[in-house]
């Protein structure tokens, strides 16, 4: 246990073995045949406005890759820890960011997870597979929710556990016997109240003059980053998009990049916390 806790490059092979785990799943089921009901889309053989084979490994073959996209992020977020950006000596209080933490080191698994999530669902339309992935969205934002929280009361890592957890038993619970008919607006409206949250505490902080700050401008990268995937999203649900199911580029894909580039810039901005040297600062 002295070597693993010493060995620098740990958290990348964890990472690996975690990343390696789910391929090898994916590649276990699809050689099964996808154990499962079929969603309903797959008979008219376009989901999301993108063409469905099942008989080959991808599914679909813009969809399922740019899956990929959050497994970059995940990966970035852990190598640019150790290659990139020391801990810094003016870091924020908390520290949960400044270097390689539990809440950093799970933030990063969470965003590889919305990915094998998403992943799963689009290489095989199954129904579990469907709840699988937006539970996984529901881990990241509800992570992202109570984090704020923790960050904002100064509680500790097990604190967070203790709401972490739990919640997410009961996410589960109501994602797995459809209690709640639309999954996404319950991610639409955690994320508003990240944001709004978010944004309140950028506004507190000024006005109030907190010692600790965080860097405005990459939130608002972010925000820009979930609203040009949004757009897109709302573009193809109004049909405004030409749908078309053979075409190699496909506005979900597109949704899936975006929000995987807004998951880097959220852990880059929790990650750009910094203390004023005095209360008449300006940062």
């Amino acid at each position: 246990m002295s070597f693993l806790a010493k060995w620098k490059y740990r958290h990348v092979f964890f990472t690996s073995l975690y990343m390696g785990g789910w391929m090898i799943l994916l590649y276990v089921l699809w050689r099964l045949g996808w154990p499962g009901d079929v969603q309903g889309c797959v008979s008219s053989q376009s989901c999301f406005c993108e063409f469905v084979d099942l008989n080959t490994f991808w599914g679909q073959p813009f969809s399922s890759p740019t899956n990929f996209a959050y497994v970059v992020s995940g990966f970035a977020i852990i190598l640019y820890y150790d290659y990139v950006r020391p801990s810094s000596a003016n870091a924020g209080p908390s520290k949960d960011f400044d270097h390689l933490t539990p809440f950093s080191f799970l933030y990063a698994l969470l965003t590889i997870t919305i990915g094998i999530g998403s992943l799963y669902m689009h290489v095989s339309w199954r129904n579990w597979a469907g709840t699988f992935d937006v539970y996984a969205m529901n881990l990241y934002i509800v992570f992202l929710l109570l984090y704020l929280v923790t960050h904002a009361f100064h509680w500790s890592w097990g604190r967070f556990l203790v709401l972490y957890i739990p919640i997410e038993v009961v996410m589960f619970v109501i994602y797995q016997w459809g209690i709640v008919e639309d999954a996404n607006l319950v991610f639409g409206v955690l994320t508003a109240a990240v944001i709004i949250l978010e944004i309140v505490w950028q506004v507190v902080s000024r006005f109030h003059q907190t010692l600790a700050r965080r860097d405005w401008r990459l939130l608002f990268v972010s925000i820009a980053f979930f609203l040009g995937a949004f757009g897109i999203w709302l573009l193809q649900k109004s049909e405004i998009w030409p749908c078309d199911p053979d075409s190699l580029l496909q506005p979900h894909g597109l949704w899936h990049i975006f929000t995987a580039a807004a998951t880097f810039t959220i852990f880059l901005y929790l990650k750009s916390e910094y203390l004023l040297e005095s209360p008449t600062q300006k940062g």
